[in-house]
């Protein structure tokens, strides 16, 4: 499968928006089909968010869990988005990969720097030198990326969860979140998601208020939710989640804590790829934590 660069960029000309997303979902799939990945059993085949990136507490975080044992890439690009229109980047990302502990696992500045073998081997190497990678088998378990700039520059870029073990039909990633800082325009959060054969369904969730209680401050007091297919085409949109869905958001064990918060029952079949915004309503900012699990 090809994807024509051209082709995407005319057909959303005339949608700003449908750009941003569009050209995620196009770089997703394209590495995925780079390498030709193969998960067959569960859950959801690679995860990644696009947000702004600042500093102290507004660094970017995205937890992942891991369901068995499998060799995960984990990426933080920058300099590659302004190849797909994105404008603004963070210039140097410098990636951690944490254990459910909060202990270090290892970082990376640049990936050329550590496991450059490694990581060329996979098909999946970071496309500029300053942008950063770790490569490693990961137990069952939860884990933690955080991407900050390097000498504290701030910055829009996209961070990264791959599945690489080809061997095995066992590998699940059975879902993500990631906090950060997101703001209005081309500096909302968005986050992309291509789900494994077997996932039918799965649940986007947009928190803001619950942060404030792990003493995040400056939350996002009302998030709003939108999905879109992978033609950019929208599924469906949220403010508060009881608005729609209700009793499948209550079933499903996932409802978000605060009424004003977002979620979305997406049924993926038929939908290789999607990709999840959030803003805050009115325009509003703040700091936001946006989630994909997938429902068994």
């Amino acid at each position: 499968m090809s994807i024509s660069t051209t082709a995407l960029r005319n057909s959303v000309l005339n949608r700003p928006m449908a750009w941003l997303f569009s050209a995620l979902l196009m770089l997703l799939l394209q590495l995925r089909t780079a390498i030709g990945v193969i998960i067959v059993e569960d859950d959801l085949r690679n995860v990644s968010t696009r947000l702004e990136v600042r500093t102290g507490g507004d660094v970017a975080i995205a937890g992942f869990m891991v369901e068995s044992t499998q060799q995960i890439l984990v990426r933080a690009l920058g300099p590659t988005l302004q190849s797909f229109g994105v404008t603004a980047v963070l210039a140097d990302p410098i990636i951690e990969l944490h254990d459910g502990n909060g202990t270090l696992i290892a970082s990376n500045d640049n990936w050329k720097t550590t496991q450059q073998s490694a990581i060329s081997a996979t098909g999946k190497a970071p496309p500029n030198d300053a942008e950063s990678a770790i490569l490693r088998t990961l137990n069952q378990g939860n884990y933690t990326m955080v991407v900050r700039g390097k000498n504290n520059t701030t910055g829009i870029a996209l961070v990264e969860a791959y599945a690489l073990d080809f061997q095995t039909n066992a590998f699940t990633l059975a879902n993500v979140s990631t906090r950060g800082f997101a703001g209005t325009v081309d500096h909302v959060m968005i986050a992309g998601c291509i789900p494994g054969d077997a996932v039918n369904n799965v649940i986007v969730r947009a928190l803001g208020p619950t942060l404030a209680q792990f003493g995040v401050p400056n939350v996002l007091m009302d998030p709003t939710l939108e999905v879109h297919d992978q033609n950019g085409s929208l599924l469906a949109s949220n403010d508060n989640w009881q608005d729609t869905q209700k009793t499948l958001i209550e079933q499903s064990g996932f409802a978000p804590p605060n009424l004003t918060e977002s979620a979305i029952i997406v049924f993926v079949v038929g939908h290789p790829s999607f990709t999840a915004i959030v803003r805050g309503k009115n325009n509003t900012i703040g700091a936001r934590l946006v989630e994909v699990y997938a429902l068994h």
